[in-house]
């Protein structure tokens, strides 16, 4: 039975000792499936017979920074290694 986002958090809160599917997971931390299950097939999963709880998810989650959604953090590329033709760009422009 297909429950949705809701229905899945009162069921985490009402039911501690019950265990979620990938797909479930997937759904209440708001992640995609394909996310859950790269989790779900690493060495130290919090996953015990292919199902989780959400804070297990969640905590491991921030454990590992390589699994973090967002975007890797791209600094700035640093003045001085640009050609003098780059900086002539940048001049003239401004």
């Amino acid at each position: 039975m297909q429950h949705d986002q809701k229905q899945l958090h009162q069921i985490a809160q009402d039911y501690p000792w019950f265990m979620f599917t990938v797909e479930e997971i997937a759904t209440l931390c708001n992640v995609s499936r394909d996310v859950v299950s790269k989790v779900r097939a690493a060495t130290d999963s919090p996953f015990c017979l292919n199902k989780c709880r959400p804070e297990w998810f969640a905590e491991w989650m921030r454990e590992h920074p390589d699994f973090q959604l967002t975007k890797a953090y791209a600094p700035a590329p640093n003045p001085a290694k640009r050609s003098k033709k780059q900086r002539a760009k940048s001049f003239a422009i401004v």
